[in-house]
């Protein structure tokens, strides 16, 4: 219930629309309904435009399943109203997330296999090089190569570092040295995979089984296709893979095998 209540005042105030959460909750029809019915009788029918509504980092509602269960259900319910009642078409979502949902979760009421899914491919060196320029940030060639190696081009982390060398002059050097580090620049990302990798043992103990060895690995399809859809390994061909970047194998070889 405080949830849908900061959801909806938040909405409402981004909006720059006097508060009516008062007048419309109904503790009697609950607080799903009564958000639903906030946004139905009250915000998609004060305006005749278009509303985005852009949810960031979703994944950190899967740390409360009940929570995350009932709001997602409720999001899946509104792109189901959109179909019938015109009024709803007013309103589009946007979802962003990391990780996959692994959480048990009716297939029917997820938000997440409605409307149109676009995955964000890693970058390519072209595009890394760049995103560097666009920091006013040179690299040489080795250096290029290094960071590739790395972090395997993926876009949160490569941002990361060139955000973090701009803001702190710092060598890119220094960076790589201290990469796999739980004091680095990447901890809070890195400890953010163990803890989802802590959660789900079957996934934990399939991307140890990727990390004893340099060569591709074959996993079951679907621990394959949940450890690649998480960003931790890329997959070759049929049901192999490999981890997805150097820095994601030192790390978690570090953690799992303590070398």
């Amino acid at each position: 219930n405080k949830l849908l209540r900061w959801f909806c005042a938040s909405v409402t105030r981004k909006l720059q629309l006097e508060s009516k959460l008062n007048e419309y909750w109904d503790e009697d029809i609950g607080s799903i309904e009564s958000c639903t019915v906030y946004f139905q009788d009250y915000l998609l029918s004060i305006t005749d435009n278009l509303i985005v509504l852009a949810i960031d980092e979703v994944d950190y509602i899967f740390q409360s399943p009940e929570i995350a269960n009932d709001f997602l259900s409720m999001l899946h319910s509104w792109y189901g109203e959109a179909k019938e009642v015109k009024l709803w078409q007013k309103l589009r979502i946007v979802l962003v997330k990391s990780t996959e949902v692994y959480m048990a979760m009716n297939i029917n009421k997820s938000p997440f296999n409605m409307g149109k899914a676009i995955d964000l491919s890693p970058f390519t060196l072209e595009q890394t090089q760049e995103l560097a320029q666009r920091y006013q940030i040179e690299l040489l060639p080795q250096e290029q190569n290094q960071l590739m190696r790395l972090l395997g081009g993926h876009p949160y982390l490569v941002n990361t570092t060139f955000y973090y060398i701009k803001c702190h002059n710092a060598s890119l050097e220094s960076l790589i040295k201290t990469s796999a580090a739980d004091t680095g620049i990447y901890s809070n990302h890195l400890h953010q995979h163990l803890q989802n990798l802590q959660q789900y043992p079957e996934l934990k103990t399939a991307f140890e089984q990727v990390l004893r060895t340099v060569a591709p690995v074959e996993l079951e399809q679907v621990l394959a296709f949940k450890l690649k859809s998480m960003g931790l390994v890329v997959q070759l061909e049929g049901n192999l893979v490999l981890p997805s970047c150097d820095l994601y194998r030192r790390y978690f070889y570090s953690v799992f095998f303590g070398i």
